[in-house]
């Protein structure tokens, strides 16, 4: 456990000193508000009374994501340690580490997750299925919901009702389905029957324009910018005060002090007359000359055009508000009864969507007082993470938990946010419910301002820019010492040329961005290296690139690509968008119909069978349509070569026989078929981001499963599934592609902000700076909390948008207060992202501006930054840094990167060269196989639990090697990962666990190079390097001696002699192995083939034992061996001979000989230990060794306490 950091006075404050009262702490970004929560979470267990009930019981921590409550459970545990370690109360100890075993079952989780427990304690009450499920897919949801919105539609249809008949006859089927499936989305945003009289909506809007004008006229009068603008255009110097130009400033510039001074006072012809224009008014002589002339020209009507659209304000409601008010009332009707089909739908399946969890939960406390008066008495505190991204449904459902009034109840709630990162608007959260909330608890509330993430230089920057660009900002202050040796912001844009486009300028921004990234890996010191002290050369893993949105990150990979910069796109989109998602979608239709000739000539002449458009020309020029019977017809067979006859028959039997067997198998078992006779796995493998292709494949193959399940009792046929998903291809659907990266990889990350959130890297990289902003646009429908729902109404037969049919006022007006909440949220957008960084900004853009000399698109965060820092000027005047703050200044710097050059001696891809070097399609296939056997890339992917149990995840060899040895071991070291105490002082390792330093042996072991003639001699530098990884605090020196004699006695022996004979040697290769039916991940330490052309696997093993204690201890790991082994000659076959625990610190081995009967044996093995496993999981209780032989396991003084059984 590493040491817990002190608390500044004003965490403290709020973590321990009022931990029993009812407050709202807000916080800027890095300044500890998820420690605060974590440390007055064990502070109220801490103080509980020993009266022998669990406080778990009565405390709730609820978090935005997984990820964060499992970080907060892990921080609550080294709280808890720490408190034994400073209590000599034996009591308290065992009282204590009774709390670290019942921990994974305290009530920190998502909102969501709370509501399932809940509902699921109550289901009666709730009127759910005790047993249900939450759609784990959205895309089966979205199915689901599609089909409820369109029997909706067809039903209203068939009884003739008047109002959809009437919709029908304006919009087409298409355009009226969609908006009944965007209603039923927000179903719990609106009600029916406030819409269903279309003359009462009208007169709402009218009474909303009315209220919100005064608003809205007020908030211009506050807003600095303005004032500052309008000063400084009435000062501007004229040197004739006849200029018609002067005479136009005078009158409206008037107009608009008066707006902004008076804003009660306006009235509506004053408005009106902002909307002329200046035209050419205005003599140069009398401005300057020309060109200052147009300058002030253009400002000028720029900023009278801002206030000319306020005249919307005063204009009456017309008919086309009426209009929109009728097709409303129509839309929601349909819409209601959509979400009626659809929740019979989801009931009748048993499932639930996150949606129902908060309406359910919400109505069942309001609804039912025994089951709220209950929850309240039992619930001493509850404390929200991140409520800035809490939506106002989730709040008032939260709030009904606690309270009746509008004042939180004392020492009951505590809420910890920032609404400078409230950017989940899309989700329904929004800012200014968290200022609201906040406004409840009065004087109560304690800031946090002091961040630990960013240096002084850093934090500097982020007050400079987000003081001017958002409204009441609070600076934050550092609390780091040490300060870079230089500038630590870039601002860097690329030379435009002179006419240039949207892609011309995304393309140089990437190629800028990859370049800056290239130049810095390796060879500049821009990072705080805590440990050394100093700071050291960037890594790839160290810089992240953020996004705004993803509209050109394929430029950015590319561009990191030709530079051999390593990079991993983060929950890329466009699942629906790759190639071998279209492989396995086209492979699904053909086995399901196959006279779908499209589908076929796209599956044969994909790699999953690899055959060119010349067998496709061949097959057209001997048969007719359809083909699929005809491929092996004598005259299509004779046109090709025999490789291609064998594996044109090879597709053909492959797929006519997945047909006959096709409504047995169902869609996932096609899937697996499919992979599995094709060798496609390995296909995509050998290719250049060949492991998220087989990620997505295999996410592919988990929706199928998942619709399967969603579909039951009904079985989902492949016509059902490939309509689906095909239908999901041609929309275009966001979904994410396959995770295959783990957090600790040294590669550069792509993601987008959202994905950043809560998130943090030394280096940040924000691009595309020059995007404009996007807003809600004319999707046909807008709700806002301010005028609820308003639309569009469908165009009558005849109208086009040429007719000059205007929007109606309603609409308009809700766009128009949709789009300032959405600017407002892009500048946390950009707060979000830049204060991401820990060490180093680099903000990237393009020179590219208009006729005007402005930056294009003046809503882009270039332009927005341009305004603070002076960005045109001061590249204007050749400067190469801009002050900010009171002693810092930012680079800047307009460049034009060089093309990506290629590399001397840069090798092609494993790919390219199998296929310049293959003289036909069958040594094509037999060389990408080759290569993606010998790909030290680790095979992962999506991985898929024990068959019908959820959570899903594979179960790590090692895990299930101590299941079998003993389950109660099992739980305590993988289930409630336990801690274990750490060694005696004086051990090698110092204060390093057992689980760290085999961790530090593991990774030296990897490191290490056979071939130097002096093994021991690497030690040093080996623990040096492993350590700094590891970010592991130690003193070096007598690790480095423990390793030596590790190394010393394994040259010595015969393992080392044969792994520096090897012809190739693979280290830290992962594996996924299914086997008695659950999926097995592994990790192979050492995979090698020796001089003879045998291939030998090595697992180390840094266990403290003797030479006679070897071969019983050894059996301890036989099942984990057998496992890699019979995993290792799946892919290489009878050539693996053999798989080796070696034992570091003896410097002995024990060899397991492979066995023809061994799969067989295991896969029986594998099967009664998941069967085993999955009772145990589903019961809670574990069994113990029945021979008692515990003496060597850290956990039997906890097991022995407990118990034989949990």
């Amino acid at each position: 456990m590493s040491e817990l950091p002190e608390l500044t006075p004003r965490q403290a404050e709020a973590a321990v000193e009022r931990a029993g009262e009812s407050i709202a702490l807000t916080s800027g970004a890095g300044c500890g508000k998820t420690l605060v929560l974590a440390r007055r979470f064990t502070t109220l267990l801490l103080a509980a009374a020993g009266d022998g009930e669990s406080p778990f019981d009565r405390l709730v921590a609820l978090t935005f994501t997984d990820k964060a409550a499992l970080e907060m459970l892990s921080r609550v545990r080294d709280v808890l340690l720490d408190a034994i370690g400073k209590t000599d109360d034996p009591q308290q100890r065992r009282r204590l580490a009774d709390w670290i075993t019942e921990l994974p079952a305290a009530h920190i989780s998502t909102i969501h997750s709370f509501c399932a427990g809940l509902l699921r304690r109550h289901a009666i009450e709730a009127g759910v299925d005790p047993d249900f499920a939450v759609f784990a897919d959205e895309l089966v949801a979205a199915q689901m919901l599609t089909e409820s919105a369109q029997a909706a539609v067809l039903a209203a249809v068939e009884e003739g009702q008047a109002d959809v008949l009437e919709l029908l006859a304006r919009a087409s089927l298409g355009r009226v389905v969609d908006d009944v499936i965007a209603l039923a989305e927000k179903r719990i945003e609106w009600a029916a029957q406030d819409y269903a009289d279309p003359d009462a909506t009208l007169a709402r809007w009218r009474g909303r324009q009315a209220d919100l004008r005064g608003q809205h006229l007020a908030g211009l009068a506050g807003d600095k910018k303005l004032r500052r603008e309008l000063d400084y255009l009435l000062g501007y110097e004229c040197s004739d005060p006849e200029d018609k130009l002067e005479r136009y400033r005078y009158e409206k510039l008037d107009i608009i002090r008066q707006i902004l001074q008076h804003p009660a006072a306006v009235a509506p012809e004053q408005v009106g007359a902002l909307t002329e224009k200046p035209g050419g008014k205005g003599r140069a002589a009398a401005w300057g000359g020309r060109g200052p002339l147009k300058q002030y020209r253009d400002r000028l009507r720029r900023f009278v055009e801002r206030f000319a659209v306020e005249a919307i304000w005063f204009e009456p409601l017309a008919d086309a508000d009426a209009e929109a008010a009728g097709s409303l009332a129509a839309l929601t009707g349909l819409a209601a009864a959509a979400a009626d089909l659809y929740d019979q739908a989801k009931r009748a399946a048993g499932m639930l969507d996150f949606d129902d969890l908060i309406v359910l939960t919400g109505r069942l406390l309001r609804q039912d007082p025994a089951v709220r008066g209950g929850l309240r008495k039992g619930l001493t505190q509850l404390l929200l993470d991140e409520c800035q991204d809490t939506d106002a449904h989730q709040l008032q459902m939260l709030w009904n938990l606690l309270a009746d009034g509008d004042r939180p109840p004392p020492g009951r709630l505590f809420i910890v946010g920032d609404i400078k990162q409230s950017i989940y608007r899309f989700r329904g959260a929004r800012a200014e419910e968290f200022t609201r909330l906040c406004g409840r608890f009065g004087d109560a509330q304690i800031a946090l301002d002091e961040s630990f993430r960013m240096h002084r230089a850093g934090v500097a920057f982020i007050n400079h820019v987000f003081g001017e660009l958002m409204a009441d900002y609070e600076p934050m202050a550092s609390a780091r010492k040490e300060l870079p040796p230089g500038p630590s912001v870039e601002v860097l844009l690329a030379e435009c040329d002179d006419s240039p486009n949207a892609a011309a300028i995304a393309a140089a921004q990437a190629d800028l961005t990859a370049e800056r990234i290239a130049w810095m890996i390796g060879r500049q010191k821009l990072v705080w290296d805590r440990q050394a002290g100093d700071w050291r050369a960037v890594r790839p893993g160290d810089v992240a690139i953020l996004f705004a949105r993803r509209t050109w990150s394929l430029e950015y990979e590319r561009a990191l690509q030709q530079r051999d910069v390593p990079y991993y796109v983060v929950a890329g989109t466009g699942f629906f968008r790759q190639q071998e998602v279209y492989d396995v979608l086209n492979a699904l239709r053909v086995i399901d119909n196959p006279f779908d000739d499209v589908a076929l000539a796209g599956v044969l002449r994909s790699a999953m069978f690899g055959l060119d458009d010349n067998v496709l020309l061949h097959l057209a020029a001997a048969a007719e349509p359809p083909y699929f019977e005809k491929l092996t017809r004598p005259g299509v067979l004779e046109r090709l070569a025999q490789p291609q006859r064998r594996q044109l028959q090879f597709a053909h039997d492959l797929l006519a026989g997945l047909h006959r067997a096709k409504d047995a198998l169902g869609p996932a078992a096609l899937i697996e078929r499919l992979l599995a006779e094709t060798g496609y796995a390995a296909v995509l493998l050998g290719q250049f981001n060949g492991r998220r292709m087989l990620g997505n494949v295999r996410r592919l193959l988990a929706a199928a499963r998942s619709a399967e399940a969603a579909g039951a009792p009904m079985h989902i046929g492949v016509a059902d599934f490939v309509k689906r998903y095909g239908e999901f291809v041609l929309a275009q659907w966001r979904y994410e592609q396959a995770a295959v990266v783990g957090e600790a990889e040294d590669v550069v990350r792509l993601m987008t902000i959202h994905k950043a959130k809560g998130l943090e890297f030394p280096v940040v990289v924000v691009p595309d700076l020059n995007a404009g902003f996007r807003g809600p646009g004319t999707p046909g429908l807008l709700f806002g909390p301010d005028w609820g729902l308003t639309c569009i109404p469908p165009q009558s037969a005849g109208e086009n948008d040429d007719d000059g049919r205007e929007e109606p006022i309603s609409y308009r007006l809700a766009r128009e207060a949709e789009k300032q909440e959405l600017v407002e949220e892009d500048i946390r957008k950009l707060y979000v992202a830049a204060t991401r960084h820990k060490d180093h900004l680099v903000l990237v853009g393009a020179d590219w501006r208009g006729r005007d000399g402005q930056f294009r698109d003046g809503s882009s965060y270039l332009a927005q930054l341009d305004g603070v820092l002076g960005i045109r000027q001061a590249l204007d005047r050749g400067a190469e840094r801009i002050p900010y703050g009171e002693d810092f200044q930012a680079e800047v710097a307009r460049l034009r990167p060089p093309e990506a050059a290629r590399p001397r001696g840069r090798t092609r891809p494993p790919g390219r060269r199998i296929l310049a070097a293959a003289a036909g399609a069958d040594q094509l296939a037999s060389g990408l196989a080759a290569s993606a056997r010998a790909c030290e890339l680790p095979l992962v992917g999506p991985l898929l639990g024990l068959a019908g149990e959820t959570p899903a995840g594979a179960v790590a060899a090692t895990a299930l090697a101590d299941f079998e040895h003993c389950p109660m071991l099992y739980h305590w070291r993988h289930e409630l990962r336990a801690p274990v105490r750490p060694p005696p002082a004086g051990q090698a390792e110092g204060r390093l666990d057992a689980a760290s330093a085999g961790s530090l042996f593991h990774r030296c072991m990897e490191l290490l190079d056979f071939s130097a003639a002096d093994l021991p001699a690497q030690a040093g530098s080996l623990v040096r390097r492993a350590a700094g990884e590891m970010e592991l605090e130690l003193d070096p020196a007598p690790i480095a001696r423990e390793l030596a004699g590790m190394l010393e006695r394994f040259a010595a022996g015969p393992l080392a002699a044969s792994v520096r004979g090897a012809r190739r040697a693979l280290r830290e290769l992962a594996i996924l192995f299914r086997a008695g039916g659950m999926e097995v991940a592994g990790q192979l330490d050492l995979l090698y083939e020796d001089a003879a052309g045998a291939w030998h696997v090595v697992d180390y093993k840094s266990d403290r034992l003797g030479p006679r204690d070897v071969p019983s201890h050894a059996r301890r790991y036989e099942l984990q061996m057998l496992i890699y082994l019979t995993a290792a000659r799946r892919h290489l076959g009878d050539k693996v001979t053999d798989a080796t625990v070696y034992f570091l610190r003896p410097g002995l081995s024990h060899r397991f000989q492979a066995d023809r009967a061994a799969p067989a044996s295991l896969e029986k093995r594998l099967a009664a230990l998941a069967a085993e496993l999955v009772g145990c999981r589903r019961t809670g209780r574990y069994r113990r060794r029945e021979d008692g032989l515990c003496g060597g396991c850290p956990y039997a003084g906890l097991c022995l306490r407990q118990g034989t059984e949990q």
